[in-house]
């Protein structure tokens, strides 16, 4: 039999499987898709079935206390309701029936993956919309994998006490992943017993009640729907409708919703059991389960036939060494042919995009692909590399998210058919663009002007098609929400530097969209001035001392045009918010009053000689003599608090020839709300005159953003945030953090034991003691994790404190990025004694700890690439430790990336060891004991 024969026969036996086992519609496997397991609780139905008669009584007391007030309760949303300048008014309140969560659990090959998920107070169970996303791909997962829910009540004496449990399977008896709308029954457990297929399984009623569910739901949402849009011309008036602004639902109801609700509470009525309703994702198409296409083993290519590996559903058809071959040969960079022909591929003009349209990844590129997408987004591809992505960018479109930036790398930019293809073909047809890709698009990268030139890209000065890049990035910017631009509002304001600017005219998209956006909020206008005051701050010296440290420096006459370009920026900010928010622009004058007092005190102190002198011209200073520190003020850290008049005795200035001095204002009534501190009547902040403060602000709002990452998906680790704000290139603000010890001097009090510390302030209360305890594990895994990956130097017993509820925060950023002063530092900062208090090594308080750890650290791995951008972005800002892309390069090495979690999680855990371990340290803390001593 020929070649050409066999070919044939292998075609029509694949033919025949495929139509026989395969659906004939498209479909998808489930390991293409790269996105977390999730579901949605949405109800729960026979919810009384789960309760004991005592438990029951005690809910139904509960509704006739709230009762008593439900007037009271309708009247409050009426009047919201009718409030046309109150905008969100809370007309969702229901009167509590109970208070229940749900816990998830993942099993993937009958394993549990942690962590486990757990979902907020429900109140009502009509209503509930419970998002639970877990810690793992559908990609990862296996054919036999489910989640079990557990249920569990609040309200009664017990602590936590379990009510119910389901198994919610992923795939199905024909291994096709599960989606839309389904019911489970939750069956009554005691904790620690496993389900039984009786337990799991739904008997012929519940099987109706999934059936008219899965059928009808989408139909009512539709109905849901309609009533909306039709009523929105109609005046909506609180007594004929029950309004949720949320989900846009309503109690009129129509002929099919009214069936659906009388066919469900008949079918509910004949079954004993509560049921739980999930909503799974849905897709376009099928999901089957199908396993990753293996590297190592692939069918024959058969040219004659076009059999490619492509339209093969076979994975593991034939071992082909010359795979490994090729691979090797296209690793090979410096292969001069292959360097050539991808570059003839570049310039070919005519070259045209229904070639690319149609072509499909070959094992050998995407293992290449695979390799360079865990490298940074700002990395130079070279030639082979960039007809790589260039190629294939379609295909990648589809099935590659993470691709974007680097087919961006691959543009020929300058070029305006290669520009035009990729902006309308690919960027704007790309299904989500991420908040990285968006801070990339405005990065040095893609510089759009001559003060700041990216020398890996030569386009003499045609910048139109990276104008309409970073135009589309303002465009997906304006989707994010205020609370998320705020996140990122300081890298913003440094990519203005590369847009296009100068003296004589402002063309930016990007400015205009942050001064109108900045204009409308409060919070966005604070940070947005003083940011902006940052960078027109004309202090050349000090500017060009620390430029002149930056491998990416410019000349001096770039550096004060860009000065004045951020102060004309300034001045039509402050134009527009005259004209369009003239509150904000009252309240940012304030603070800027406030400021000049500060710096007018600290430069009277600087004259005097004594330090006791120094203290008796600060509380002169702040004396109620002094008519303009005793007028109202809004504090610039946080614009919310309107402090009036310091308390004096609790002023003072820290010995240093700059004299920074700590201030405690009296906080207004009215903004008490917004003090973070317990006591609500007073907040204490440093201002420093003479120093730099921007790199402080950076790594406490990395660490901030870190921490809200980590609360989406469930995960609080009692951050200490505390606001530091660089008001020019030498003064600003830092909160102090009241009630907090730093553990060196716990341990020098305490006979170093810091275990004693927490005793005196639980009062030896154990129930206390344990919720302290359990803070400090929180806090001080999260310390160990974003601390490591930040880089954050100089770490000594110093610059860690613990406050008076037990959380561990650090202060101090001086060294980051893996700079130190100290010889052979360890990556993570965890002494013996620190660990001491969990019980140490062996204990289960320390086992606790490093699974806090590896879950931290797991999710932070996630978002690597907009945390990695975050700081490409600042790489001009004229911060001394950015001074160097290579420390960018060691920040992304921090996420090991091509490691799977579980290796990753071995190398920081082999780290956290050695940290603990290690002999350095401890010498440098007794030598440093022994100078405070003898200070």
């Amino acid at each position: 039999m020929s070649i050409i024969e066999e070919g044939a026969s292998h075609q029509k036996l694949i033919e025949k499987f495929k139509s026989e086992y395969l659906p004939q519609k498209p479909y998808y496997r489930h390991s293409d898709i790269d996105i977390f397991v999730n579901i949605e609780i949405t109800q729960l139905l026979n919810y009384n079935l789960l309760l004991s008669d005592e438990m029951n009584n005690f809910f139904r007391e509960n509704i006739l206390n709230n009762y008593k007030y439900k007037d009271e309760i309708l009247s409050q949303k009426k009047k919201a309701f009718d409030n046309k300048e109150y905008q969100n008014p809370i007309l969702s309140f229901e009167i509590p029936e109970f208070e229940i969560f749900f816990v998830a659990k993942l099993f993937i090959d009958g394993m549990e993956r942690k962590p486990e998920c757990q979902t907020k107070l429900i109140f009502n169970s009509k209503n509930i919309d419970q998002y639970i996303s877990m810690r793992c791909k559908y990609k990862d997962l296996t054919n036999d994998s489910y989640i079990d829910l557990e249920l569990y009540s609040m309200q009664i004496p017990e602590e936590k006490n379990l009510l119910g449990k389901t198994r919610v399977y992923l795939f199905n008896e024909k291994m096709n992943l599960i989606q839309g709308i389904h019911v489970f029954k939750l069956s009554k457990i005691k904790k620690g017993e496993k389900l039984t297929e009786e337990q799991i399984e739904l008997n012929e009623v519940e099987k109706e009640i999934d059936y008219i569910i899965n059928n009808y739901y989408s139909q009512i949402e539709e109905d849901k729907k309609k009533i909306f849009e039709n009523s929105k011309e109609e005046k909506i008036t609180f007594d004929n409708y029950y309004y949720n602004p949320t989900k846009k639902i309503f109690d009129k109801k129509t002929e099919s919703m009214k069936y659906f609700e009388s066919a469900l509470n008949e079918l509910l009525s004949k079954t004993n059991n509560s049921l739980v309703v999930i909503k799974y994702p849905t897709f376009p198409y099928s999901v089957i389960y199908e396993e990753d296409i293996s590297e190592d083993y692939h069918q024959v290519f058969t040219p004659e036939l076009n059999l490619s590996y492509e339209n093969s559903i076979f994975n593991n058809w034939v071992n082909d060494p010359y795979i490994n071959i090729a691979r090797q040969d296209f690793d090979n960079k410096d292969n001069p042919i292959s360097e050539k022909f991808s570059s003839l591929m570049l310039e070919n003009d005519n070259d045209d995009d229904l070639y690319a349209r149609d072509i499909r990844l070959n094992p050998v590129a995407l293992h290449r692909i695979n390799k360079l997408l865990n490298t940074p987004d700002f990395i130079k591809l070279d030639n082979n590399d960039v007809a790589l992505f260039w190629n294939y960018r379609y295909d990648l479109k589809n099935n590659q998210p993470r691709a974007l930036t680097k087919i961006m790398n691959s543009v020929k930019w300058g070029n305006l058919k290669s520009e035009n293809e990729f902006i309308k073909n690919i960027l704007k047809q790309w299904k989500k663009i991420e908040i990285s890709d968006i801070l990339f698009m405005l990065s040095r990268k893609f510089s759009v002007n001559n003060l700041y030139p990216n020398t890996d890209i030569i386009i003499n000065n045609n910048f139109e098609g990276m104008k309409e890049l970073r135009k589309f990035a303002v465009t997906k910017l304006g989707e994010h929400s205020n609370e998320e631009l705020n996140f990122i509002l300081l890298q913003l304001v440094q990519a203005i530097r590369y847009e296009d600017i100068s003296i004589k005219k402002i063309n930016s998209p990007l400015v205009s969209f942050l001064i109108k956006t900045c204009s409308k909020d409060t919070i966005l206008a604070s940070s947005f001035y003083w940011f902006i005051q940052c960078e027109a701050d004309n202090d050349i010296s000090s500017i060009t001392n620390s430029h002149n440290k930056n491998k990416n420096n410019i000349n001096l006459n770039n550096l004060k045009e860009i000065i004045a370009i951020y102060e004309l920026i300034l001045k039509e900010f402050d134009k527009n918010l005259s004209e369009q928010s003239p509150d904000i622009y009252e309240l940012i004058n304030n603070e800027k009053k406030f400021k000049n007092e500060l710096v007018s005190i600290s430069e009277s102190l600087t004259k005097v000689q004594k330090n006791e002198n120094k203290k008796r011209e600060l509380r002169n200073s702040i004396s109620n003599k002094n008519k303009a520190m005793q007028e109202e003020y809004y504090l610039p850290i946080d614009p919310r608090i309107k402090i009036k008049g310091a308390i004096q005795e609790s002023c003072s200035v820290f010995k240093s020839a700059k004299c920074p001095c700590k201030y405690t204002f009296k906080v207004q009534e009215e903004s008490q709300k917004y003090n973070p501190h317990e006591e609500k009547d007073s907040i204490s902040v440093m201002f420093k005159y003479g120093d730099d403060l921007r790199q402080d602000q950076l790594i406490l709002q990395m660490i901030n953003f870190m921490d809200s990452l980590l609360k989406k998906v469930h995960l609080n680790y009692e951050f200490t945030t505390y606001k530091v704000l660089a008001t020019s290139k030498s003064d600003g603000f830092v909160e102090f953090v009241p009630n907090s010890r730093t553990i060196f001097d716990i341990l020098k009090k305490y006979n170093n034991v810091i275990l004693s510390y927490f005793k005196e302030i639980s009062n030896k209360d154990e129930k206390v003691l344990e919720k302290y305890l359990s803070s400090y594990i929180n806090s001080c895994a999260g310390y160990c994790v974003v601390t490591y990956i930040l880089g954050i130097g100089d770490r000594h017993l110093e610059n860690l404190m613990i406050d008076n509820r037990g959380r561990l925060f650090h202060i101090d950023f001086g060294f980051i990025l893996g700079r130190d002063p100290k010889p052979a530092p360890p990556p993570i900062k965890l002494c013996q004694e620190m660990v001491d208090v969990m019980g140490g090594k062996n204990s289960p308080r320390f086992e606790e700890f490093k699974q806090k750890c590896v879950n931290a650290y797991w999710v932070l791995r996630d978002n690597a690439r907009v945390i990695v951008n975050m700081f490409y972005l600042m790489i001009d800002s004229g911060i001394p430790e950015l001074n160097d892309i290579e420390n960018l390069y060691k920040l992304h090495e921090k996420f090991v990336p091509g490691l799977s979690n579980d290796e990753a999680s071995t190398s920081f855990l082999t780290n956290l060891e050695e940290s603990i371990n290690a002999l350095m340290p401890v010498l440098m803390e007794k030598f440093h004991a022994w100078a405070q001593y003898w200070k």
